[in-house]
């Protein structure tokens, strides 16, 4: 099989494109440029301010779809750069985030101690998405998927498995999330439990696609990786 090549053209091609796509979120998210008015909070302050219910389902929609290409060339931007050792410090980073991610469903720090899994049931079931016996379930198995999976991606065995599982796992919880703030549900746990629940929906957002533009990375170096591998004749 012909090795694919990512030339400086390619790659400069796809970083332009990034800021392109970037300035045009800019563009549509401060249009109008007048008649605002200074509200008397700093910007970080605003950030933490609880989210009001301001705009429907279908705006939640858009705004989820509107970014996905962004995330997209975000991930082929950073597949023409990023090199080996990268990846590997990526994929560790990803794997320990998903295994801390995990342990938090289950132990509670302060004090130290084992959470109800009831617990996570009743935050799953916040969702009004799936029905209560699914809620239980979910909340006995999926601390022990994250964690196994985050150790799948630090010792890069099973590892595509592994980075699929947790790419679905992560874009399911973004759209349940924008479903549930959509029709006025409070969210109060995040992806690490409740370590981060005083993080607001704004925060746990930017943490969320962050980790999620990291993972396409890592999907697409690993693509590039299958493809340049030499094949048996």
């Amino acid at each position: 099989m012909k090795e694919p090549r990512i030339t400086g053209t390619s790659a400069r091609l796809r970083t332009w494109l990034v800021i392109g796509y970037a300035l045009f979120i800019v563009y549509a998210s401060l249009s109008p440029f007048s008649g605002w008015r200074a509200q008397g909070i700093d910007f970080f302050e605003m950030l933490a301010v609880p989210l009001r219910l301001t705009y429907t389902g279908f705006d939640a929609a858009i705004n989820f779809l509107s970014y996905l290409p962004f995330g997209l060339l975000v991930g082929l931007a950073l597949r023409a750069r990023v090199g080996a050792a990268a990846s590997v410090i990526i994929g560790l980073f990803i794997g320990a985030v998903f295994i801390f991610a995990g342990v938090t469903k289950i132990v509670d720090f302060q004090p130290l101690r084992f959470l109800d899994p009831m617990d996570f049931a009743r935050d799953i079931d916040n969702y009004k998405i799936l029905p209560w016996w699914m809620s239980v379930r979910l909340a006995l198995y999926l601390p022990w998927l994250e964690i196994i999976c985050g150790l799948a991606l630090v010792v890069r065995r099973l590892y595509s498995g592994a980075l699929v599982l947790l790419l679905a796992l992560l874009v399911v919880f973004i759209g349940a999330s924008f479903a549930a703030k959509a029709r006025g549900i409070d969210i109060t746990c995040g992806c690490f439990g409740h370590v981060s629940d005083q993080l607001s929906f704004t925060w746990h957002m930017v943490l969320d696609f962050a980790i999620l533009a990291a993972m396409i990375a890592l999907w697409l170096a690993r693509s590039a990786d299958r493809l340049r591998a030499p094949t048996n004749p």
